[in-house]
């Protein structure tokens, strides 16, 4: 025999909501941690082409449980399980780059690349002028509470790269 468990709202002892269960049976998670960050400078902003350069992405327009630092472009883990992130970088090789100049991005977890998630690699021929590109990943990954995910990118041959902030995102939430 099925057992039926009839409740409107889940709280924890300290009178926290973590979740409601409205008449059709939507479930809504008020404290589910997630963000949408993006760039104020409205300038390009050089990233190098020795390193991978953290993105300065300073500004939200979801912050649920402030999970993400704005003071350091970075989303730390308030507990360990699945989340889901992904990022646009609005970006190019600076002016007067050789012909096999190109630039990269990717997350990174703990100042750290992420094994098995790779970079995504802009690969334009770069001689004259700019030439605006805009590069797009997603992930699904597992964290451990206090972990830190970034956006980094990194020109690649003679030439530093640059961003456009305003024009630039990084976003994710928390799955389960």
């Amino acid at each position: 025999m099925a057992s039926i468990i009839g409740v409107e709202t889940l709280q924890h002892t300290n009178g926290t909501t973590a979740a409601t269960i409205d008449s059709s049976g939507r479930i809504l998670t008020p404290a589910r941690p997630a963000f949408h960050a993006y760039g104020t400078t409205a300038s390009w902003t050089i990233f190098s082409n020795g390193a991978f350069t953290k993105l300065v992405l300073p500004a939200t327009t979801l912050n649920t449980g402030t999970y993400y630092d704005t003071s350091a472009s970075k989303f730390v883990a308030p507990v360990a399980g699945i989340y889901h992130f992904y990022y646009k970088v609005y970006g190019r090789v600076q002016s007067g780059g050789a012909a096999s100049t190109y630039w990269m991005s990717r997350f990174q977890k703990n100042n750290a690349a992420i094994t098995g998630y790779g970079v995504v690699s802009m690969a334009y021929l770069y001689t004259v002028g700019g030439a605006d590109e805009v590069a797009v990943d997603s992930i699904n990954i597992s964290l451990a509470a206090n972990d830190e995910i970034t956006v980094h990118a990194q020109a690649g041959g003679s030439s530093n790269g640059e961003y456009y902030p305003p024009d630039s995102t990084f976003g994710g939430h928390l799955i389960g």
